[in-house]
């Protein structure tokens, strides 16, 4: 019969250390996961900047300390920084679409953005705006989970159903714009939706004339031929047939070139006897009118709530896409 050898201790020390599987190994951080923002505005944009300002003080990053450029594209980044407690790297991208109205000029940006993104390979994107949204939506297909701010166009206009979208929309809601006009003039029933002929001005007044048969008992709501200029605007401002009326995306950046050509003349409201809720941005700031502006930073936060999910495993479908109604906002009347 054979007999195992006795260890001695400093023996038997010597082989434990020496196992590999007797080794306490410390635990490997993951890697830090990939979000690129794509911005349709300039870093002159105040929307831009306040959402980034918002974004960056949460995250722990210095927006502006790293530039370069990528093509017509302004780049800053890759930073560093931290989401509830997990790493992650962030990339900006500003695509400086606001003004820029010829179609092949803008494809060439997204094209442009595309090969950024290419080349960076992110685990999620945040596109803010809807020149972005318009230009990349499809043509990203499934590459990543993404996130959407500052869009006023609704998720099926610019996304294929399977994509993976959440995020915030940037639209105003009727029962707001209305409550301004309530809270100013307790009896209102009459009211009026005015636009100019822009794409955005016209979709939000056709998402509210959706609408009209939810209004209370009593009240109406009539739609004013698009105007194209201000003096047309004044004209039917002064001329309206209602209790207060809401202007819809005028005076803005999207709003009709003829518009953005002149500015808003200071005595628009002569004549107008009834509160007018403009929903802003829009040059009409200071006319006298009651100015609705949604807060960027409350588009940011949202935006944010969206990526921490994300980031910890949730599915971008489970993730509800914030409504306006949930959307702080600012009120300036002037």
């Amino acid at each position: 019969m054979h007999t195992l050898p006795r260890l001695t201790a400093a023996a038997l020390l010597a082989t434990l250390i020496a196992a590999p599987a007797c080794r306490h190994k410390p635990a490997t951080a993951p890697p830090a996961q990939r979000v690129a923002m794509v911005f349709s505005a300039s870093e002159n944009d105040p929307w831009t900047a306040e959402i980034l300002a918002t974004v960056s003080a949460k995250l722990g990053f210095d927006p502006w300390s790293k530039s370069g450029s990528s093509g017509p594209l302004d780049a800053y980044g890759p930073y560093t920084a931290e989401s509830d407690g997990r790493k992650v790297q962030v990339n900006i991208a500003l695509c400086s679409l606001t003004g820029v109205g010829d179609l092949e000029q803008q494809r060439a940006i997204g094209q442009e953005v595309m090969r950024w993104l290419a080349q960076w390979s992110p685990d999620f994107a945040w596109l803010d705006g809807d020149q972005v949204q318009f230009l990349l939506g499809r043509s990203l297909g499934d590459v990543c989970p993404l996130i959407i701010t500052g869009g006023v166009g609704s998720r099926e206009a610019f996304f294929n159903s399977e994509q993976a979208v959440t995020g915030a929309y940037r639209r105003h809601s009727l029962p707001g714009a209305l409550g301004q006009i309530w809270q100013r003039r307790h009896d209102a029933k009459r009211f009026a939706l005015i636009s100019d002929d822009s794409p955005v001005s016209l979709s939000r007044v056709h998402e509210f004339e959706r609408y009209r048969n939810a209004l209370p008992k009593g009240c109406s709501l009539d739609t004013i031929p698009p105007v194209r200029s201000w003096t047309e605007l004044q004209r039917a401002l002064s001329t309206l047939q209602a209790d207060g009326a809401v202007v819809c995306g005028m005076g803005g950046p999207d709003c009709t070139p003829a518009l953005r050509a002149q500015p808003c003349p200071r005595d628009l409201l002569t004549g107008a006897k009834v509160p007018i809720v403009v929903l802003g941005p829009s040059a009409m700031d200071g006319s006298g009118t009651i100015v609705v502006t949604l807060k960027p930073s409350a588009h940011a936060q949202a935006g944010l709530r969206c990526l921490e999910k994300l980031l910890s495993g949730v599915s971008a479908a489970s993730i509800a896409i914030v409504s306006p109604d949930d959307m702080g906002v600012f009120i300036a009347e002037h």
